[in-house]
Formats: C-alpha cells, structure tokens, sequence
C-alpha cells in the first residue's frame, strides 16, 4: 500500500473513530444504553450511515483491485450474503479491499452502483471490518 492510500485509510479510521466518541457522548446514546446495550459494531454501522446514505455523483470507473482476496477472511460477509452469487460476495470483497486502498467514500460511490441490496451489504460488511480494525487499534 503507497503512503497516498495509507493516508486515505488513517483519515477515514480517525475520522470513524472521532464520529464514534462523538455518539457516545452524546445524550441519545447515554440515554439508549438505558433502553439496551449497543454493541460496537452498531456504533461502527451508524457511523457509516451518513456516509452510506450521502448522495455521490461519479463518473468514476468501477475500482479494479489487484489486491489478493485471500488475504481477507469473507467471515465479515452478513449473513444474508453468505447465499449469494460469488459474483455479488467477490464484488464486496473487492469494495472492502478498496475502501482500506483508496477511503470509503469511493468505495460507496461505487457500491451504489450495484443497487440498494449491494449497497447495504457492503455496508453490513463494511461496518463489521472496521470494528475488528477499530478495536485492533484500540479505538474502540
């Protein structure tokens, strides 16, 4: 990975992980941890949603990863997915190898060109990789 990515990657898990300490100080989240326990990994997910959601404009080619997959356990695939197409579980494999190449915002321009389904597995799987790396980190 070249600096320029990793600069990418570094602002988007500090800027993840900023949004993140921003909703649990918050008095929603204190009062919702009244109501029921919210796990990390739903932290990591609402975090995303704005992002998710943002409405991109792209004339931007789909991103083609020379990375090797197999490097990435497909474990953080929900489950919903585990039945698709290869070709749908391929693609968001190569979405989560690119967000950690070139930042989440371009991989979410390119997820929404797959269509809502894609687009919320990606997030689902998104949001699952991110707090493994999050709490790597000890961010979270």
């Amino acid at each position: 990975m070249d600096q320029l990515n990793n600069n990418t990657l570094e602002k988007d898990i500090k800027r993840i992980s900023g949004e993140i300490e921003k909703i649990k100080n918050s008095p929603e989240y204190k009062e919702s941890l009244k109501e029921k326990e919210i796990s990390g990994k739903e932290l990591v997910k609402q975090t995303l949603e704005p992002i998710i959601r943002k409405d991109f404009s792209s004339d931007e080619k789909t991103p083609q990863s020379n990375a090797n997959l197999s490097d990435y356990n497909s474990s953080f695939l929900p489950q919903y997915v585990k039945n698709a197409s290869s070709d749908i579980k391929n693609k968001i494999e190569e979405l989560i190898n690119f967000v950690f190449e070139h930042g989440v915002e371009k991989a979410v321009k390119e997820a929404k060109k797959e269509g809502p389904f894609f687009l919320d597995a990606f997030h689902d799987a998104l949001a699952d990789k991110l707090y493994e790396e999050l709490k790597k980190r000890k961010l979270l």
